[in-house]
């Protein structure tokens, strides 16, 4: 019997946004409620294309909440690498239960950076082990333009 471990998983669809260059983003940001997730990435070595950092907002804008952390974080840990940042941004288009809850949308972070991790990130939480709430099984399914897995799970699954 095959195990299903998509069965008894929270599933959580992202939908991810054509990258922009922080310049253009910053020219016309998302409004508040438009999105929940936000990836920064950077040309490295003047071809490939490499995550920087994951974040989330709940209750700011993602302007305002990426100006305070994640452009902040990738200039400090990769100064010469921050000169062109790419910016996309993730809004839930799938989820368990009827609200998008602050709980919700720090799992759901917490599993992104745990699940994406690599050296050049400048993400310090969640990246050695996952820091949602463990009690829980998630799955996520990216969709759109992202540098990231198209599916990322945690947990166990007790389908047998």
């Amino acid at each position: 019997m095959e195990i299903c471990w998509e069965c008894d998983a929270d599933q959580y669809v992202l939908h991810w946004s054509r990258p922009l260059t922080y310049e253009e983003y910053n020219e016309n940001p998302l409004k508040r409620g438009d999105a929940y997730f936000y990836s920064i990435s950077a040309q490295w070595n003047n071809s490939e294309e490499r995550l920087m950092y994951i974040g989330m907002t709940y209750k700011q804008d993602v302007l305002t909440r990426m100006k305070q952390h994640g452009i902040k974080k990738c200039r400090e840990k990769h100064p010469k690498k921050c000169k062109t940042l790419f910016i996309s941004v993730a809004e839930i288009k799938e989820h368990p239960g009827r609200n998008v809850s602050e709980d919700m949308v720090r799992d759901i972070e917490a599993l992104l950076i745990y699940g994406s991790w690599n050296e050049s990130m400048a993400n310090t939480r969640s990246v050695n082990a996952y820091k949602g709430r463990l009690s829980k099984q998630i799955l996520i399914k990216n969709t759109g333009f992202t540098l990231l897995a198209d599916k990322i799970f945690w947990g166990v699954s007790s389908s047998v």
